[in-house]
């Protein structure tokens, strides 16, 4: 049972990466500019005497975004693949074959909806 439910959260969350990747360029740099401006202002009233650059901010957000997805994703199958009892050095193999075939086919995909707009 736990198996099952291991791989049901493997398979929500590409499909929370690919329903971003699907977004049109424009959609996304909106809502990363709304997330980017709530964590900047309020790093400004925490720390006043810092002084950030909004459009780096921004661009070490959406990296940050897409690292932590990625992330997440790696650590989803790494223990899917436990639940299925494979060994430690196996369960990593198999994730990090995953992760490097997952990541390019998500960018391509992404690559094509920029072009259609």
């Amino acid at each position: 049972m736990h198996k099952r439910f291991s791989w049901l959260a493997v398979i929500l969350w590409m499909t929370l990466i690919f329903s971003f990747s699907h977004q049109p360029a424009t959609d996304s740099a909106k809502l990363s500019s709304g997330v980017t401006e709530f964590l900047f202002a309020a790093i400004q009233q925490l720390l006043p005497h810092v002084q950030l650059d909004l459009e780096q901010f921004h661009t070490i957000i959406r990296k940050l975004a897409h690292f932590f997805s990625y992330f997440t994703l790696g650590l989803l199958v790494f223990h899917a693949l436990r639940q299925t009892r494979l060994n430690l050095y196996l369960a990593r193999e198999k994730c990090i074959k995953r992760q490097a075939f997952l990541q390019p086919l998500n960018n391509t995909y992404s690559l094509h909806i920029v072009q259609k707009e």
